[in-house]
């Protein structure tokens, strides 16, 4: 497999300089469009030999077949003029006391195993929760159990939070407010009903 994979990259680039002088992409979408279009021309006996020579030149056998990876196979695209899209987070990353980047970072619990959110997050701002507690949540005017209700969402919506507070908190998006009518508006994150003990009322999609 790996002398594949090296024949295959050796290959490429090899591609990569010629295909662009004959409109092609200097990639193995390139090469399997320049193969579809040499179709025809390899039935021809010149053509054929011509190729045959080629494949002793390269050690092969003379009748041997050079099959570009199909698209599923890709994994690594070649691009040799350096020219790569960049990838780029949607949401700009944290870095906490040890120098690390992520949009948050977790610690195990060393009894349980369990993964628990610690220290600073990237996705506390203006992000999406959906409801799972049936057969809805509340939502009230201040963070506390006992303020005034202002709205409820039932099972499967989504309600858009500018941030997290405590772990335990949402506060709702100014877009939320407009929509209640109200200055601020909060949802419990965690249950503390003592037959729902620790159950997640919401699940963050985006």
């Amino acid at each position: 497999a790996a002398e594949v994979e090296a024949f295959e990259a050796l290959t490429l680039s090899v591609h990569a300089r010629v295909l662009p002088t004959w409109g092609f992409t200097a990639d193995w979408d390139g090469v399997r469009e320049m193969f579809a279009r040499m179709a025809d021309a390899l039935k021809h006996p010149k053509v054929r030999k011509a190729q045959e020579e080629i494949n002793v030149l390269m050690g092969l056998p003379r009748n041997a077949t050079f099959t570009p990876p199909t698209k599923g196979e890709e994994m690594v695209v070649y691009r040799p003029n350096g020219d790569a899209p960049i990838f780029q987070y949607p949401r700009a990353l944290v870095r906490d006391d040890d120098g690390d980047e992520a949009h948050e970072f977790f610690v195990e619990d060393r009894e349980t195993g369990d993964l628990h959110l610690c220290g600073i997050t990237a996705l506390d701002a203006e992000c999406w929760y959906a409801v799972v507690h049936r057969p809805a949540v509340v939502i009230r005017e201040q963070p506390d159990e006992k303020s005034k209700m202002v709205g409820r969402k039932k099972t499967g919506k989504r309600v858009r939070v500018q941030k997290v507070v405590d772990g335990k908190w949402l506060q709702l998006h100014h877009t939320e407010l407009v929509r209640l009518g109200v200055q601020e508006a909060w949802v419990l994150l965690e249950s503390h009903d003592p037959a729902l003990a620790g159950q997640q009322l919401l699940e963050r999609v985006i």
